[in-house]
């Protein structure tokens, strides 16, 4: 997997270092400006695990993407102009190369990525120059473990940088909710059924999901086999939200957390393909981390979990008591998973 955090880690420290406005021309606010000071406090081996995370803990700010031509610009703006723009070409190389969903990967919604992404030299120049385009750092360092040795600590790094990202992009309204659900005027059900099973989502849930019969989901799956774009099945018992929630809180939030970042009418619907692609990334998360499938949430529980969402029985909200945000449940609450209260 590439990596980044170190990278743009000792790229800005250099800037913050060399001029004492410096980290103005790179990151987005003085909150921004703090966050990375608390690197330069970071030992060689925790800027190491921080550079394992497989997210970023930089964010992509912007102001705008509604910017106009350039007439052209004075040599020192111009240099630092140049400057942001490799650092913003850093990180959507990062998320690009990964595979991540640039909101998970980088906190960059999708549509501002495409629009940055695709873009001629001039126009990134424009983008930055005019829009705004800094980095912020997503999380508070100081509350990372950062322990490269235990692939459940930094799980709990990664549940943190992205629920401290879903709070601020809820706050600002900026960029969640941009998987829509399948359009079932565009897609016959039988492909929605393909696709979910393909994700390995049970043929119950996807019944119920599409509303076909389930053996009429079976003939799919079947098809799918001989045509060998399945070669495995996902089978066990689905448990009910509650047993998920308690018997894999991190990992649960981890999903959750990606599933309303990225589906759209999250907590009115169940968003389908918001689930295919929210436990994608999941996976991409555990993986990176070298935790098993078989220590991991199934892609039919995370679907269950959605589905708790949309009826309210389960909400992302912060602990009374420590503050974290935790998966919690509405009508028969257990212990916060970070403070145990």
């Amino acid at each position: 997997m590439r990596r980044i955090n170190k990278a743009l880690s000792q790229i800005s420290l250099r800037e913050l270092l060399s001029t004492a406005d410096g980290s103005r021309t790179v990151h987005a606010t003085h909150r921004g400006e703090g966050k990375i000071v608390q690197i330069s406090t970071l030992s060689k081996k925790k800027l190491e695990a921080l550079d394992n995370l497989p997210v970023s803990v930089f964010r992509v700010y912007y102001r705008t993407l509604s910017v106009g031509k350039s007439k052209g610009y004075d040599d020192r703006f111009f240099e630092t102009t140049i400057y942001r723009n490799s650092m913003m070409m850093e990180a959507c190389t990062y998320s690009e190369k990964n595979n991540f969903h640039p909101l998970i990967g980088i906190g960059f919604d999708e549509e501002a990525f495409q629009v940055f992404w695709s873009g001629d030299f001039d126009e990134r120049i424009d983008l930055v120059g005019k829009g705004g385009f800094a980095l912020e750092i997503r999380a508070d360092l100081s509350k990372l473990q950062l322990d490269p040795e235990s692939p459940d600590s930094m799980l709990r790094d990664v549940a943190k940088i992205l629920t401290a990202d879903y709070s601020w992009l809820n706050r600002n309204n900026r960029g969640l909710g941009q998987i829509a659900e399948f359009d079932r005027q565009l897609m016959k059900v039988e492909d929605i059924a393909a696709v979910m099973l393909k994700a390995r989502i049970q043929t119950r849930l996807v019944a119920l999901h599409t509303g076909l019969a389930d053996g009429a989901v079976d003939c799919i799956k079947r098809r799918l086999f001989r045509e060998r774009v399945m070669c495995q099945s996902s089978a066990g018992r689905i448990k009910q939200a509650k047993a998920t929630v308690t018997d894999l809180p991190i990992h649960s939030l981890v999903f959750v957390c990606c599933y309303v970042m990225l589906a759209a009418d999250a907590m009115r619907s169940v968003n389908g393909r918001g689930v295919v692609v929210a436990h994608e990334q999941y996976k991409k998360i555990t993986t990176a981390l070298g935790i098993s499938n078989v220590d991991s949430l199934s892609s039919s529980n995370a679907y269950g979990l959605a589905s708790a969402l949309r009826a309210q029985e389960i909400e992302l909200k912060p602990c009374a008591s420590c503050g974290q945000s935790h998966v919690h449940l509405t009508l028969s609450p257990v212990a916060c998973p970070w403070c145990g209260e």
